[in-house]
């Protein structure tokens, strides 16, 4: 899954992880606590992407074998979106940072 080079809502990275973590709650219990820590993390700095990098690991298909196919099938996708939109957005905040050129 790749979001491409389109704009994404500020607010999509904050409406997607709060869906995920509440209807697919991390087996090991931390759903509760990542979705207060999205709640006080500024949109676009270094905190956010952390916290989306975070949805990637707790999902990881390696993490979650244990838990059924099922359940193993749900994190292999939902590992794939969380990393897909970390690249997502770090693209966007490295682009933010760079200097424009100049009309010399």
């Amino acid at each position: 899954m790749r979001y491409g080079k389109s704009k994404t809502p500020d607010w999509a990275w904050i409406y997607l992880l709060s869906r995920v973590y509440t209807e697919f709650p991390p087996k090991d219990g931390t759903g509760g606590a990542k979705l207060e820590a999205m709640r006080s993390t500024a949109h676009m700095s270094k905190s956010m992407l952390s916290i989306i990098k975070k949805c990637g690991i707790v999902y990881h298909p390696d993490k979650n074998s244990n838990n059924g196919e099922v359940w193993k099938q749900i994190a292999t996708h939902l590992s794939a979106m969380g990393n897909s939109l970390y690249e997502h957005y770090k693209e966007r905040i490295e682009a933010a940072h760079q200097p424009s050129a100049s009309m010399d």
